[in-house]
């Protein structure tokens, strides 16, 4: 789930995730939240803090769209994070281009040697999927496979894959 900067600077936030895993009895393990690096930025000391206590409750968090904010190497270290999902526009040119295959495997050697789970999103052909297969990246995601699809027809493509 996408979470934005004004939902998490929000008061009432953890009041809020709370409430959504009673009512809808989701086990939060099985609840993911993404937030973008820029986020970090805004006020570090309270989203770290709001991150931990996040993921106390057992909820995963997901630096999104990596490579396009201005964090730091230092802060990539500290942040309370899971899974660090690159962003598409790395992706595009995996399969052809030598410096974009380059910078998304030092991305994937970067996460997997802080410990996270790493994402490539924007995955559109078969060709950029065997790409990040063959560099360890841990899951892919994007249009090749599906594109974003509503409740029912999310639970139809489920039950038909």
């Amino acid at each position: 789930m996408n979470v934005s900067v004004r939902q998490l600077s929000g008061s009432h936030f953890l009041t809020t995730v709370d409430n959504v895993l009673r009512t809808t009895g989701i086990s939060p393990q099985h609840l993911e939240l993404e937030i973008t690096e820029s986020m970090m930025i805004e006020d570090a000391q309270h989203i770290h803090q709001l991150i931990a206590q996040i993921r106390t409750r057992g909820i995963k968090v997901a630096l999104d769209d990596f490579g396009t904010g201005y964090s730091s190497l230092s802060s990539l270290q500290q942040l309370p994070i899971d899974k660090l999902k690159i962003d598409r526009s790395f992706v595009f040119g995996v399969d052809s281009k030598e410096e974009d295959r380059l910078l998304v495997e030092m991305i994937i050697n970067l996460g997997k040697l802080l410990g996270y789970t790493v994402i490539a999103e924007g995955v559109e052909t078969i060709e950029q999927q065997h790409v990040l297969q063959s560099l360890g990246c841990d899951m892919v995601q994007g249009y090749y496979y599906s594109r974003p699809l509503g409740g029912d027809a999310w639970q139809a493509y489920l039950l038909a894959h």
